[in-house]
């Protein structure tokens, strides 16, 4: 499957302890599974927040304010709508269902690539995604 600009050497195993663990995490919303980074990659944050790099979480947080969107946008529509910052894109992708035209925008390349490859994996077609420093 072509997913893009997806940076394809990123290894979805990694040694660890003499077992192979996940470099990315799946998390399901409704019809969709979305990546992020994994749960251990926040360990470096707590430890020193400078040295934290580009890493791309999505949490409970982002779920329930998608089931938010959602609700609040049933039985609207729009030409067109935006989201800076968009992280994994679990928001834009949410509220692709009430737009003609989604734009996501994130300043952090990583961010980018998970929305464009959460975007291609979910088959969504109304959505461009894009870097910007805004």
């Amino acid at each position: 499957m072509n997913v893009g600009n997806w940076d394809t050497r990123i290894a979805l195993f990694a040694p660890h302890a003499k077992k192979l663990k996940f470099n990315i995490s799946f998390v399901p919303y409704e019809d969709y599974i979305l990546l992020r980074d994994p749960y251990y990659v926040y360990d470096e944050f707590e430890s020193d927040p400078e040295k934290f790099g580009n890493k791309v979480w999505m949490g409970s947080d982002s779920i329930i304010f998608a089931k938010f969107i959602k609700k609040h946008l049933e039985n609207k529509y729009y030409s067109k709508a935006i989201e800076i910052g968009s992280g994994t894109g679990v928001i834009i992708i949410a509220s692709s269902k009430f737009a003609k035209l989604c734009k996501a925008i994130d300043y952090n390349n990583r961010a980018v690539q998970y929305t464009k490859f959460n975007v291609k994996i979910n088959k969504i077609s109304n959505i461009e995604t894009s870097y910007s420093n805004l």
